[in-house]
């Protein structure tokens, strides 16, 4: 028979490995969104492929305000490397980079979702625990 303590540690236990599942499906969304926004942006670099010089367009630079602009080089673009700092790259560079970002995303999220299966399996194991325990009472 399980003793009272033991009951209390275990719901205590659930509920921490309830907020740990709870807080990784949230970061699941999280890159969820971020692998969306890179596969718009693949689209987007894609595109400018077909563009040529001196072709005009707006280039947006906040929620929903645009300037015109003039595309001199639309084979290149200008990438933020962290730390404020910007890089001229060429598009098949930018692709390059942004499918090492969607990579890391994918391989982030595999770990993730293995590890919110190994809690809810051991979240399974405590329910069931503090079930027993209680009928036992």
């Amino acid at each position: 028979m399980m003793k009272k303590e033991d009951i209390q540690r275990n719901v205590v236990e659930f509920q921490i490995v309830d907020q740990q599942v709870k807080l990784l499906q949230q970061q699941l969304v999280v890159l969820e969104q971020q692998a969306a926004e890179l596969a718009i942006l693949m689209d987007n670099l894609e595109s400018l492929k077909s563009v040529k010089p001196k072709t005009n367009a707006y280039a947006h630079v906040g929620p929903g305000i645009a300037v015109e602009a003039v595309l001199t080089q639309p084979n290149h673009v200008i990438m933020s490397v962290g730390a404020n700092t910007l890089v001229k790259k060429t598009l098949p560079e930018a692709q390059a980079i942004i499918r090492t970002q969607v990579e890391e995303i994918q391989n982030v999220t595999k770990n993730m979702e293995a590890e919110m299966s190994k809690l809810a399996v051991h979240a399974q194991s405590l329910r069931k625990e503090i079930q027993k325990a209680s009928q036992q009472q």
